[in-house]
């Protein structure tokens, strides 16, 4: 069973300063004591003996997400643990077990740069962990092709909206076809734009690379291992 801590003020790293003018700082403020909120209704259901509650996913969920918006990755970090944490506890399918150890794998690598290496490491264990989990446990092959090799590449964080995904609509005004390699660290390289729709200007064509470049990525696993990639190719539309 994973071990929490007691979620407590030193959870909030400091930020009041590094905040860009009055707003920012209004803004950060009311981050912070929301999560203050939060941390306090997780200790609360803890001393009472509720870590089975449902509200506790529920809040700790929001503590991640709150961590991600107001970049506090030792926050999010803990707030996953939390989740792994009930999710082990309360769960007797191993599928929510496996999806929890894989997200705070996503937040350790998204935030191995700002963390230190070791969270990198540590990520990379955590995704080895729970694919040989799913292999152990027999769990069907689609499932794992949906975790670990989606046809659409998953964007980290994977509670946000896709950048690379874009529908085809009646009022879309073209598409890009962009292929690149997912590498064992999930960054991106040999970013190609394949092909174009005539209309499409290049500043669409430059900011889809910018995205693809500057975004992290779930490893893929690639003959049973967590290898670079094949090339992949993304359609993108453009959209209003």
């Amino acid at each position: 069973m994973t071990s929490v801590r007691r979620l407590g003020p030193e959870a909030i790293i400091e930020r009041r300063n590094c905040g860009a003018g009055d707003r920012s700082h209004a803004r950060r403020s009311l981050a912070e004591s929301a999560q203050w909120f939060y941390m306090q209704s997780v200790n609360l259901m803890r001393r009472n003996g509720a870590s089975s509650s449902n509200e506790l996913p529920e809040v700790l969920t929001k503590l991640v997400r709150t961590s991600y918006l107001f970049t506090n990755p030792a926050l999010g970090a803990e707030s996953l643990r939390g989740l792994l944490d009930y999710a082990t506890t309360n769960s007797e399918a191993w599928i929510p077990q496996i999806v929890a150890h894989v997200h705070l794998a996503d937040w350790d690598l998204l935030y191995a740069s700002e963390l230190g290496t070791k969270f990198e490491e540590s990520a990379a264990a955590s995704y080895e962990q729970a694919y040989d989990l799913l292999l152990e446990q027999r769990i069907a092959q689609d499932t794992i092709e949906e975790i670990f090799s989606p046809e659409m590449p998953v964007v980290l964080p994977s509670f946000v909206a896709n950048p690379l995904v874009s529908d085809e609509t009646p009022q879309s005004k073209g598409y890009i076809d962009v292929a690149f390699v997912i590498t064992e660290e999930g960054k991106s390289k040999q970013i190609e734009v394949l092909d174009t729709t005539t209309d499409v200007p290049r500043a669409a064509e430059r900011d889809l690379v910018r995205t693809i470049k500057f975004s992290r990525f779930r490893p893929r696993v690639t003959a049973g291992r967590f290898a670079d990639s094949a090339p992949i190719v993304v359609r993108y539309y453009l959209n209003d």
